[in-house]
Protein backbone atom coordinates (compact mmCIF):
# COMPACT_ATOMS: atom_id res chain seq x y z
CA UNK A 1 0.00 0.00 0.00
CA UNK A 2 1.30 3.29 -0.71
CA UNK A 3 2.19 6.37 1.84
CA UNK A 4 -0.53 8.45 0.85
CA UNK A 5 -2.90 5.63 0.58
CA UNK A 6 -2.13 5.00 4.69
CA UNK A 7 -1.91 8.31 5.31
CA UNK A 8 -5.43 9.23 3.57
CA UNK A 9 -6.89 6.08 5.75
CA UNK A 10 -5.45 6.91 8.78
CA UNK A 11 -6.43 10.94 8.72
CA UNK A 12 -9.94 9.07 7.44
CA UNK A 13 -10.46 6.96 10.78
CA UNK A 14 -9.17 9.83 13.29
CA UNK A 15 -11.59 12.40 11.33
CA UNK A 16 -14.60 9.68 11.79
CA UNK A 17 -13.49 9.37 15.62
CA UNK A 18 -13.08 12.34 16.23
CA UNK A 19 -15.40 14.74 14.23
CA UNK A 20 -19.14 14.76 13.55
CA UNK A 21 -20.34 16.36 10.18
CA UNK A 22 -23.48 19.11 11.46
CA UNK A 23 -26.59 16.87 10.27
CA UNK A 24 -27.63 20.36 8.46
CA UNK A 25 -24.73 20.25 5.75
CA UNK A 26 -25.43 16.65 5.44
CA UNK A 27 -28.79 17.38 4.28
CA UNK A 28 -28.12 20.56 2.34
CA UNK A 29 -25.25 18.34 0.70
CA UNK A 30 -27.70 15.30 -0.22
CA UNK A 31 -30.26 17.30 -1.62
CA UNK A 32 -27.42 19.32 -3.58
CA UNK A 33 -26.39 15.34 -4.61
CA UNK A 34 -30.08 14.40 -5.57
CA UNK A 35 -30.13 17.57 -7.90
CA UNK A 36 -27.09 17.16 -9.52
CA UNK A 37 -27.72 13.59 -9.99
CA UNK A 38 -31.16 14.70 -11.38
CA UNK A 39 -29.45 16.97 -14.24
CA UNK A 40 -27.57 14.17 -14.67
CA UNK A 41 -29.73 11.12 -15.17
CA UNK A 42 -32.23 13.79 -17.49
CA UNK A 43 -29.61 13.85 -20.12
CA UNK A 44 -28.67 9.85 -20.22
CA UNK A 45 -32.60 9.07 -19.84
CA UNK A 46 -33.25 11.62 -22.84
CA UNK A 47 -29.44 10.42 -25.16
CA UNK A 48 -28.77 6.55 -23.92
CA UNK A 49 -30.45 3.96 -26.70
CA UNK A 50 -28.78 1.19 -24.89
CA UNK A 51 -30.73 1.74 -21.71
CA UNK A 52 -33.95 -0.13 -20.63
CA UNK A 53 -37.39 1.62 -20.49
CA UNK A 54 -37.59 -0.12 -17.44
CA UNK A 55 -34.90 1.84 -15.96
CA UNK A 56 -35.62 5.49 -17.68
CA UNK A 57 -39.08 4.76 -16.04
CA UNK A 58 -37.38 3.83 -12.73
CA UNK A 59 -35.34 6.77 -12.87
CA UNK A 60 -38.12 9.47 -14.17
CA UNK A 61 -40.01 8.48 -10.64
CA UNK A 62 -37.09 9.85 -8.96
CA UNK A 63 -37.46 13.50 -10.78
CA UNK A 64 -38.53 15.20 -8.03
CA UNK A 65 -37.73 17.36 -5.24
CA UNK A 66 -35.49 16.30 -2.46
CA UNK A 67 -37.87 16.75 -0.20
CA UNK A 68 -40.32 14.53 -1.65
CA UNK A 69 -37.99 11.75 -1.56
CA UNK A 70 -38.63 8.76 0.15
CA UNK A 71 -36.28 8.85 3.71
CA UNK A 72 -34.18 5.36 1.73
CA UNK A 73 -34.08 7.72 -1.24
CA UNK A 74 -32.65 10.24 0.71
CA UNK A 75 -30.23 8.15 2.90
CA UNK A 76 -28.97 7.35 -0.58
CA UNK A 77 -28.19 10.69 -1.09
CA UNK A 78 -26.92 11.41 2.61
CA UNK A 79 -24.30 8.60 2.26
CA UNK A 80 -22.87 10.38 -0.80
CA UNK A 81 -23.16 13.75 1.11
CA UNK A 82 -21.11 12.52 3.99
CA UNK A 83 -18.51 11.06 1.65
CA UNK A 84 -17.98 14.77 0.32
CA UNK A 85 -18.08 16.17 3.86
CA UNK A 86 -15.04 13.59 4.52
CA UNK A 87 -13.37 14.52 1.96
CA UNK A 88 -13.33 18.25 2.41
CA UNK A 89 -12.65 17.41 6.17
CA UNK A 90 -9.71 15.66 5.03
CA UNK A 91 -8.60 18.84 3.30
CA UNK A 92 -8.37 21.14 5.51
CA UNK A 93 -8.08 19.40 8.40
CA UNK A 94 -5.89 16.41 7.52
CA UNK A 95 -3.61 18.35 5.25
CA UNK A 96 -3.46 15.67 2.78
CA UNK A 97 -5.11 18.24 -0.10
CA UNK A 98 -3.11 21.37 -0.59
CA UNK A 99 -5.72 24.25 -0.56
CA UNK A 100 -5.16 27.36 -2.92
CA UNK A 101 -5.33 30.58 -1.39
CA UNK A 102 -6.62 31.78 -4.65
CA UNK A 103 -9.93 31.96 -5.79
CA UNK A 104 -10.88 31.40 -9.74
CA UNK A 105 -12.35 34.81 -10.81
CA UNK A 106 -15.29 32.28 -12.26
CA UNK A 107 -16.47 31.86 -8.48
CA UNK A 108 -16.17 35.37 -6.62
CA UNK A 109 -19.09 36.80 -5.81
Amino acid sequence: MSDIVEQTESVEENITAKLHLDPRLIEAVAEFEHEQWMAWARNIVDKEPGLSEERKERWRKLFVPYSELSEEMKDADREWARAVGKIFLMAVIGGVFAVSQEIPENIKS
